[in-house]
């Protein structure tokens, strides 16, 4: 989007505060900077974007689940700890609306509002298939450390380890890693591949952590370099945007 004009240009965050919030401040950047900026997202989150003046597009065969209520609405839930609630909460949460997230972004971009480009958090797993199937510029916002792995130089995720300094110890890593992704996945990765094979998809091969690497335009990575573990290579498409500050809050 660096062609001067001004685009249509959609966002969508997953239902959480940590995920809508700290885009907002981009959002009226891009609004300020004349393009026609519009919010995919459900109810709870739409009198906020009245107060920023940015147009909602709510769910259509969506379900909105908020981060904020699972317990209170999935009873169920609050009595798992651990590894057993992470299973709990892909599943659930984080990919059970990713095809339906996809179905309702293809009507709208269909009868509605015919975006030119998707930004949104990095755990919005829809705009993969935005990317592949619509084959709309995608614009990945991640403001958690960055997960990508990098052939067992960097630790697994969420253990908190610092990077191994000998070859045994990146190869302990490298199957911590994966063992690590099979047991805190496995219940949600038939939901996560259906959304790719339900619509004609090969189902991904890499991490989910990796997923924005190979399907979309650009992954906008909050924080420098210094705050993240080296590694041997940075995809290009990473681009490191330091602080990102959300332009409402509540009160």
């Amino acid at each position: 989007m660096t062609d001067g004009r001004p685009h249509r240009i959609l966002f969508a965050s997953m239902p959480a505060d940590g995920h809508f919030f700290p885009l907002t401040g981009v959002a009226k950047h891009l609004q300020t900077q004349g393009h026609d900026v519009r919010w995919y997202t459900g109810p709870s989150y739409a009198p906020q974007l009245e107060r920023l003046a940015i147009p909602a597009v709510q769910y259509r065969k969506a379900e909105e689940v908020r981060g904020d209520e699972l317990n209170t609405r999935f009873p169920e839930r609050a009595s798992l700890k651990g590894l057993a609630q992470i299973r709990w909460d892909f599943r659930n949460f984080i990919v059970a609306n990713m095809g339906a997230h996809f179905d309702d972004l293809a009507q709208i971009r269909g009868d509605e509002f015919p975006f030119d480009a998707l930004v949104c958090d990095a755990m919005f797993y829809g705009f993969a298939l935005v990317h592949r199937i619509l084959g709309v510029p995608t614009y990945v916002m991640n403001v958690a450390p960055m997960m990508f792995s990098s052939n067992g130089v960097t630790p697994p995720n969420f253990v908190g380890f610092t990077p191994a300094r000998t070859a045994v110890g990146r190869a302990v890593h490298r199957r911590m890693r994966s063992m690590m992704e099979r047991m805190s996945l496995r219940d949600g990765m038939p939901v996560y591949h259906g959304a790719f094979t339900d619509r004609g998809l090969a189902a991904p091969d890499e991490s989910i952590f990796d997923l924005s690497l190979g399907y979309s335009t650009r992954i906008f990575q909050s924080g420098v370099p210094s705050f993240a573990f080296p590694r041997t290579r940075l995809d290009p498409k990473v681009v490191f945007v330091g602080t990102v500050n959300g332009g409402v809050w509540r009160t």
